[in-house]
């Protein structure tokens, strides 16, 4: 339908219809009207069961692989990640790990946060350590813009300090740019642990004023 307003309806009316009869049309609804935020918004906002034939649906017509379902795509990860488990969950960490771009492995760590698990303890084939390994080199290189290195900082805050300690201190240390050491500050703040409390205090004096 041409009218925005009934295709928006439509998303919305979709969610309360039985899965097996709407995922077709919600995931057409999402193709077809991908730069639409409040369709997105809509269509998204059906029962969490609705995530993951939304999302497989998209994945099969290589949609989830165009940039602008990027957000689309991250969304989808971390609703799928929060509910699902076992092969479902394997899934979900095969595909970021084949497309491990900062925003689709945070979503994945941001859903499981939400079930109660991490990406430590769900990737048991260590699936992911390519992409930890390469932020981890991209926050200690002093070479890569501050941009690049915060996104890779934040992927880190998705590991224990202690494995991710070397990355981070990096980007504690003296004379770093503000920005860089407010993104490792916040890394390592979100782990409340021995090793955070010690990582941050070894390297007070490092701090910049602003940081």
């Amino acid at each position: 339908d041409p009218s925005v307003r009934v295709r928006f309806q439509l998303a919305l009316a979709l969610g309360n219809v039985a899965l097996e009869k709407s995922a077709n049309a919600l995931a057409e609804l999402i193709k077809n009207n991908a730069a639409d935020t409040w369709i997105v918004a809509a269509v998204l906002s059906a029962p969490p069961t609705y995530a993951q034939p939304i999302f497989d649906r998209l994945n099969a017509s290589n949609f989830l692989a165009k940039p602008e379902a990027a957000a689309i795509t991250a969304h989808l990860i971390e609703l799928n990640a929060a509910t699902a488990d076992g092969a479902r969950l394997h899934q979900m960490i095969t595909f970021v790990a084949a497309n491990p771009r900062p925003p689709l492995v945070q979503a994945l760590g941001a859903g499981l946060r939400r079930s109660g698990t991490t990406i430590e303890q769900a990737d048991t084939e260590k699936q992911l350590t390519p992409a930890f390994t390469r932020a981890a080199r991209i926050a200690h290189e002093a070479t890569a813009t501050p941009a690049a290195r915060i996104e890779a900082i934040e992927l880190l805050s998705l590991l224990p300090p202690a494995q991710a300690r070397t990355a981070l201190a990096a980007g504690l240390s003296k004379g770093q740019p503000p920005a860089v050491q407010r993104a490792a500050i916040n890394a390592v703040a979100q782990h409340y642990s021995t090793e955070s409390t010690r990582l941050l205090v070894e390297h007070w004096s490092d701090y910049d004023s602003t940081a």
